[in-house]
C-alpha cells in the first residue's frame, strides 16, 4: 500500500507542475490574445502564468477575456496588453 500511495503522490505532484506552466506571448508585433498561434503553447488558461515581454502587444478584443492564472508584463523586456 505504501508503494501505491507514493506513486499516486508523485503522479499528483507531476500533474500540478504541468498545469502551472508559463505561457509566453510569441508575437513580437500586435495580435489577438485568443489566437493560439500568438502563444508558445496555445491560449492560456487560469492554470498558466502568462508572460508578455518580447515587445509585442496582446490585444483583448471586445467581448473576449484575457485569461491567465497570473500575468507578467515586461519581465525582461517591454510588453503590452490592450483592450480593443
Amino acid at each position: 500500500m505504501k508503494k501505491a500511495t507514493t506513486i499516486f503522490f508523485l503522479l499528483s505532484a507531476q500533474a500540478l507542475l504541468a498545469t502551472a506552466a508559463d505561457m509566453n506571448w510569441g508575437n513580437s508585433g500586435q495580435g489577438n490574445w485568443a489566437e493560439e498561434s500568438n502563444w508558445d503553447s496555445g491560449v492560456p488558461t487560469t492554470d498558466n502564468a502568462v508572460i508578455i515581454d518580447n515587445g509585442g502587444t496582446a490585444v483583448i478584443m471586445d467581448g473576449e477575456k484575457g485569461i491567465g492564472g497570473s500575468i507578467t508584463i515586461g519581465k525582461g523586456n517591454e510588453g503590452h496588453v490592450r483592450k480593443s
